[in-house]
C-alpha cells in the first residue's frame, strides 16, 4: 500500500507542529515549576532540557533495539 506524497508531508508537518507546541508548553511548565520551588533561573532553564533529553535518549535506544530486532534493555525503560 502506497501513500501519496501530499498525505505523507501533511502527516509529517502536523506531527512536527504538534511536537513543537508540546515542547514549548512542557518547557514553560517545568521552568515555572522549578522557579516556584526556589531554583535559580539558569538551573530552572536547564531542568526541562535534562528531563526531555533523557526521554529522547531512552526512546532512541528503544527504537534502535527494535529496528535491529532486539528487545529493549532495562535501562531505557527505567529512564523513560
Amino acid at each position: 500500500m502506497h501513500t501519496s506524497p501530499v498525505s505523507r508531508w501533511t502527516t509529517v508537518a502536523t506531527v512536527c507542529l504538534l511536537a513543537a507546541i508540546a515542547a514549548v508548553v512542557s518547557y514553560a511548565h517545568m521552568f515555572e515549576l522549578t522557579l516556584r520551588h526556589g531554583e535559580l533561573a539558569w538551573r530552572a532553564g536547564l531542568f526541562p532540557l535534562s528531563v526531555d533529553g533523557m526521554i529522547v535518549a531512552a526512546s532512541m535506544a528503544l527504537l534502535s533495539d527494535a529496528r535491529q530486532g532486539r528487545r529493549g534493555g532495562v535501562l531505557p525503560w527505567k529512564i523513560a
